[in-house]
C-alpha cells in the first residue's frame, strides 16, 4: 500500500513538472511517456557531467567577416560535444539539460577561458565573440570568471564580446543592466542576439550599453527576395 501510494505521488509530481515546464493555466494527467523522458533526462545529465570531465566539451569557431572587406572581425565561439560513441551532439540536444543542472555554468568558465586563451595568438584586432545563456549571465561568478580569463590569457577586453539574447535581457532588465554595465566598463564588446524575436522597446535597447545588434534570422533568411522582411530589416539597421 505505501509502496503503491509513493509510486503514485512521483507519477503526480512528474505531470505537475512537465505542466510547469510548458507554462500558462494548466492540467496535465501523468503520462507513461513522462517517467520515460525523466530516464532520458537522467541518463543525458549523467553522460554530460562525465563529458565535461573527459573534456569532450569543445568549441568551434565561425569567422564573423566585414563585407565590405572581407578582413575576418571575429570568431563565433560554438559549442560542441564530441561523444566517442555517439559523434558530435549539438547544442540544441544537451544546453536544456545543462542549464537546468547548473552544468551550464561549469561549461560556460571553460568556454570563456580556452576562448580567451585561444585568441591572443590570432591577428591584432580580431575578436572572440561567446554566447551567454540565461543562467550563466545571471551567475554571481560570472565577473570573476571573465576576469579570471583575461588575466591568464593576457587577451585584451577589447577583444572580447559577449552575446545575450533580447529575451534574457528582459527577464530582469534592472539586473541585466548592472551585469552589462560592469562587463562594458572592462572594456568588453557586448551584442544582443535574436533581435526581433523578444520583447523589448527602444527605450530599452537606448538604456543597455550595447554595441551591436544581431537580427534574428526568421527576418534574414529570405532576404533579399521577400518584401516584408526586407523592410523590417531596413528599418532596424537605420534605427
Amino acid at each position: 500500500q505505501t509502496q503503491l501510494s509513493d509510486e503514485i505521488i512521483k507519477d503526480a509530481e512528474l505531470a505537475m513538472y512537465h505542466s510547469k515546464r510548458i507554462g500558462g493555466d494548466r492540467i496535465d494527467v501523468y503520462k507513461p511517456a513522462m517517467r520515460a523522458r525523466k530516464t532520458d533526462r537522467l541518463t543525458l545529465e549523467s553522460e554530460l557531467r562525465r563529458a565535461i570531465e573527459r573534456e569532450e566539451i569543445t568549441i568551434l569557431y565561425q569567422p564573423i567577416v566585414r563585407l565590405n572587406t572581407s578582413q575576418v572581425e571575429a570568431r563565433e565561439a560554438l559549442l560542441r560535444w564530441r561523444d566517442p560513441e555517439r559523434g558530435t551532439i549539438q547544442p540544441s540536444d544537451f544546453i536544456g539539460v545543462a542549464e537546468a543542472t547548473n552544468l551550464i555554468s561549469e561549461i560556460g568558465h571553460r568556454v570563456i577561458s580556452l576562448a580567451c586563451a585561444a585568441t591572443v595568438g590570432r591577428p591584432s584586432g580580431e575578436r572572440v565573440s561567446i554566447n551567454l545563456s540565461g543562467r550563466q549571465f545571471h551567475d554571481p561568478g560570472l565577473l570573476d570568471t571573465v576576469d579570471r580569463a583575461l588575466r591568464e590569457s593576457g587577451l585584451a577586453a577589447s577583444r572580447l564580446e559577449f552575446e545575450i539574447t533580447e529575451t534574457v535581457a528582459m527577464q530582469d532588465l534592472e539586473r541585466a543592466d548592472l551585469i552589462l554595465a560592469a562587463l562594458h566598463q572592462r572594456g568588453i564588446r557586448l551584442l544582443m542576439d535574436d533581435f526581433g524575436t523578444g520583447h523589448s522597446s527602444l527605450s530599452n535597447l537606448r538604456r543597455l550599453p550595447l554595441h551591436a545588434v544581431k537580427i534574428d534570422r526568421s527576418f534574414v533568411a529570405d532576404l533579399p527576395g521577400e518584401t516584408r522582411a526586407r523592410g523590417i530589416v531596413t528599418a532596424i539597421i537605420a534605427m
